[in-house]
This record gives C-alpha cells, sequence and structure tokens, in this order.
C-alpha cells in the first residue's frame, strides 16, 4: 500500500473537487460564449433544482432564480434527470407531475421513447414546452462510479437559442460537461 499519508493526499485532493464549485465557472464561460442564460441543476428532495445561474453579457436573456425546482417532463433539466437517476426517485415526482397536468399525460411508451434518446444523445432539449418561446438543453455531468452529479442547461428565446442536436450549442455544452465530468474522475455511463 502506498500508506496513510497517500491516503490522507488523496482524501484532500477529493475535497478540492467540489462539482458545483467548478461547474459555476463553465456556466460563466459558457453564458459569455454562447450569449444565453446557463444553469447549473442538481437533484434535489422535490426533484431537478437550480443552483447557480449565469447571465449572458447581453441585454435580453431568460432569467432563472436559484432553487427553482424544475418540471421532470416540461424541462430539459428535468429530461435529463428522469433519464438518468434511479426510477425509484423518479417515479413519485412523475406521478406527482401527471396528476397535475392540464392537458393529455404523456404515454408510458412516449415517456420511455423520450428517455432512451436523451440517454443516447447525452443531450436533452425542451423548445416552446413550459413557457411559450422559451427553449433549453441540457448536458449531464457524470461522477467516477457514472452518476448523474449536475446539469449543466442554456436556457435561452426560441427564435436565438440554437436547439439542433450538432448545433454550436449543443457541441459547445456537451464538450463542457464532458471536460467537467472528466476532471470530476466521472465517465457517462454506456447509453
Amino acid at each position: 500500500g502506498l500508506g496513510p499519508l497517500a491516503l490522507q493526499l488523496g482524501l484532500i485532493s477529493l475535497q478540492q473537487f467540489d462539482p458545483v464549485r467548478l461547474a459555476t465557472a463553465v456556466i460563466d464561460e459558457l453564458a459569455h460564449a454562447i450569449g444565453h442564460t446557463m444553469a447549473i441543476a442538481v437533484w434535489g428532495n422535490r426533484g431537478p433544482t437550480i443552483v447557480r445561474v449565469a447571465p449572458p453579457p447581453g441585454a435580453v436573456h431568460v432569467a432563472m432564480r436559484h432553487g427553482t425546482v424544475m418540471s421532470l417532463t416540461g424541462t430539459a433539466s428535468g429530461w435529463l434527470f428522469a433519464a438518468w437517476r434511479p426510477w425509484v426517485e423518479v417515479a413519485p415526482l412523475l406521478a406527482i407531475e401527471r396528476t397535475a397536468a392540464s392537458g393529455a399525460p404523456m404515454s408510458d411508451e412516449s415517456w420511455h421513447r423520450r428517455l432512451d434518446e436523451v440517454r443516447r444523445r447525452r443531450l436533452a432539449r425542451v423548445v416552446d414546452a413550459s413557457l411559450p418561446g422559451v427553449s433549453a438543453l441540457a448536458a449531464p455531468v457524470f461522477d467516477d462510479c457514472g452518476a448523474l452529479l449536475l446539469s449543466l442547461t442554456a436556457i435561452g428565446p426560441t427564435a436565438a437559442l440554437d436547439t439542433r442536436w450538432d448545433g454550436a450549442t449543443a457541441q459547445r455544452l456537451c464538450a463542457a460537461a464532458d471536460g467537467l465530468s472528466r476532471r470530476l474522475g466521472g465517465a457517462p455511463p454506456p447509453a
């Protein structure tokens, strides 16, 4: 073995890698680079919750509040967490959303097809879902066990935000999320 000093150094190193702190610097850079609001969401006791927001440098942007709990089916962050969180955590929140939904609920088949797409693409998007005129893309950040730690989410006016799966915004977002996962010792699970 390497001994107790090596173990202490390893633990100190791990403590320095606070995922939200590291992601905050990333979303600040992304907000300036893509020109849209960026947010970090983590899994809270009521679902995906915004913990940091970085506004873009321009005058027009979508405002988000810290502490906002995101819908599982109406937000990009929600779809991302629904795709990778354990079903035992997601199912009760989905049941509440389905009960509260004013329109026809999504069928189980459609729900699972959409989750499979999010996992395959390692990216979630919504266009005019919760708020008309507002769209979002979200990319996952994983820990060393392949578990979802947080999402990096770009939010903007539908007319201005590039929501193409292979667009510049998606590419930058995915590259930033993958880089952050690697810095945290993580790797995405198989699609």
